[in-house]
């Protein structure tokens, strides 16, 4: 994953998202439902790859913004990410 910034909204991830970055995007999220941004957006307009534990990392971090009476929801997304996104049936879930 080239980066992720939980500083600024929206959260922009570039490169990208498997096993080995999974962690660092899970992190950001939490900072981001930790500091009560509202609504979390995610832009991942520039992520060139994304497997199972990517998708994991967005499921959870929703997952957490909201038990924390919080939104997340991905702004912008790669033909890569909404490809995943529709086969998977979570386009309406994290695209809102």
């Amino acid at each position: 994953m080239g980066q992720a910034s939980a500083d600024s909204a929206p959260i922009v991830v570039r490169g990208e998202i498997d096993a080995a970055t999974a962690p660092a995007l899970s992190a950001d999220l939490s900072r981001a439902v930790a500091s009560g941004s509202n609504p979390i957006e995610i832009d991942l307009s520039a992520v060139t790859f994304i497997d199972s534990s990517g998708l994991r990392a967005l499921i959870i971090g929703r997952q957490e913004a909201e038990a924390a009476g919080n939104s997340l929801r991905i702004v912008k997304a790669s033909d890569v990410v909404s490809r995943l996104l529709d086969v998977t049936g979570l386009s309406e879930t994290l695209m809102g």
